[in-house]
Protein backbone atom coordinates (compact mmCIF):
# COMPACT_ATOMS: atom_id res chain seq x y z
CA UNK A 1 0.00 0.00 0.00
CA UNK A 2 2.71 2.30 0.88
CA UNK A 3 4.89 1.62 -2.58
CA UNK A 4 1.40 2.77 -4.28
CA UNK A 5 0.68 5.83 -2.41
CA UNK A 6 4.66 6.54 -3.15
CA UNK A 7 3.72 5.79 -6.55
CA UNK A 8 0.92 7.91 -7.14
CA UNK A 9 2.84 10.58 -5.17
CA UNK A 10 5.27 10.90 -7.98
CA UNK A 11 3.03 10.24 -10.66
CA UNK A 12 1.10 13.67 -9.06
CA UNK A 13 4.32 15.78 -9.31
CA UNK A 14 4.76 14.64 -12.71
CA UNK A 15 1.76 15.89 -13.83
CA UNK A 16 1.74 19.23 -11.49
CA UNK A 17 5.01 20.20 -13.04
CA UNK A 18 4.07 19.77 -16.78
CA UNK A 19 0.30 20.73 -16.68
CA UNK A 20 0.56 23.35 -14.20
CA UNK A 21 4.08 25.10 -13.77
CA UNK A 22 3.42 28.60 -12.72
CA UNK A 23 1.21 26.80 -9.79
CA UNK A 24 4.28 25.63 -8.41
CA UNK A 25 6.19 28.33 -9.05
CA UNK A 26 3.64 30.40 -7.26
CA UNK A 27 3.86 28.20 -3.85
CA UNK A 28 7.47 28.07 -3.93
CA UNK A 29 7.26 32.00 -4.08
CA UNK A 30 5.72 31.58 -0.66
CA UNK A 31 1.53 32.16 -1.06
CA UNK A 32 -0.27 30.55 1.02
CA UNK A 33 -3.33 30.01 -1.11
CA UNK A 34 -1.40 28.11 -3.89
CA UNK A 35 0.27 25.61 -1.05
CA UNK A 36 -3.70 25.11 -0.55
CA UNK A 37 -4.34 24.55 -3.73
CA UNK A 38 -2.09 21.92 -4.54
CA UNK A 39 -2.22 20.11 -1.28
CA UNK A 40 -6.50 20.26 -1.80
CA UNK A 41 -5.60 18.58 -5.32
CA UNK A 42 -3.43 16.25 -4.18
CA UNK A 43 -5.75 14.43 -1.43
CA UNK A 44 -8.40 14.80 -4.43
CA UNK A 45 -6.15 12.87 -6.68
CA UNK A 46 -4.99 10.22 -3.74
CA UNK A 47 -8.84 9.84 -2.78
CA UNK A 48 -9.98 9.16 -6.42
CA UNK A 49 -6.73 6.71 -7.00
CA UNK A 50 -7.63 4.85 -3.71
CA UNK A 51 -11.38 4.48 -4.81
CA UNK A 52 -10.30 3.46 -8.25
CA UNK A 53 -7.75 0.65 -6.98
CA UNK A 54 -10.59 -1.00 -4.44
CA UNK A 55 -13.58 -0.18 -6.02
CA UNK A 56 -13.42 -0.07 -10.02
CA UNK A 57 -10.00 -2.09 -10.87
CA UNK A 58 -11.68 -5.57 -9.04
CA UNK A 59 -15.06 -4.75 -11.42
CA UNK A 60 -12.53 -4.29 -14.16
CA UNK A 61 -10.19 -6.96 -14.15
CA UNK A 62 -12.31 -9.67 -13.00
CA UNK A 63 -10.66 -13.26 -12.86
Amino acid sequence: MLKKILLYTVIYMVISFVMSYDEIQCAFDGEGLCWYNLIGKYIIFILLILVFDQFIRPKIFKR
